[in-house]
């Protein structure tokens, strides 16, 4: 490369960075990146609830897990509940086919239902939301998610093991 070609490269490069600038003052996180704050979870008195993702019902089932073991563990009393939406999917992966879907849909069949009007993640974003509930799955996406709006997620470590999510709140 010639020095007057390496000139001009290096002479781009400057013009291609910007320089930091701290944010004006007053501006706040939600002006700044379109994130909405939000209210710290408010848990009800009382043992905890947790709700269980379709994925640990299928960890339980096909790497048998020892879920219940684990939360007896963490969360001592606790009342373990299948949002509807959890349901619905494994009910219909069983329909199709699946040979451990069959055995999710059992397992979820021992814990109560929990009513809600939404489908998926958002489903139990909006129960965790509402009634303070732990949340126990093995989906990253929806653990920075449920982390982000300050609900309590455990998540699988290793084979036996469920941890407390590290920006979750301690755990009762």
């Amino acid at each position: 490369m010639s020095p007057s070609v390496r000139g001009a490269v290096s002479d781009r490069r400057r013009t291609l960075r910007r320089p930091h600038r701290p944010p004006p003052p007053g501006a706040s996180r939600e002006r700044l990146l379109g994130v909405k704050e939000t209210s710290p979870i408010q848990r009800p008195p009382g043992p905890p609830v947790v709700l269980l993702d379709a994925n640990m019902l299928f960890l339980v089932v096909e790497e048998h897990f020892p879920l219940q073991g684990e939360l007896d563990r963490l969360l001592p009393a606790a009342q373990v509940r299948v949002p509807e939406s959890v349901r619905g999917e494994i009910t219909r992966l069983a329909e199709r086919g699946r040979s451990a879907a069959r055995a999710a849909l059992e397992l979820s069949g021992r814990y109560p239902i929990a009513a809600t009007g939404l489908q998926g993640d958002d489903a139990l974003e909006a129960l965790a939301r509402e009634t303070g509930a732990w949340t126990v799955t093995a989906d990253r996406r929806l653990r920075e998610r449920l982390e982000s709006i300050g609900a309590g997620v455990l998540f699988p470590r290793g084979r036996h093991h469920l941890s407390r999510s590290p920006r979750s709140p301690p755990l009762p």
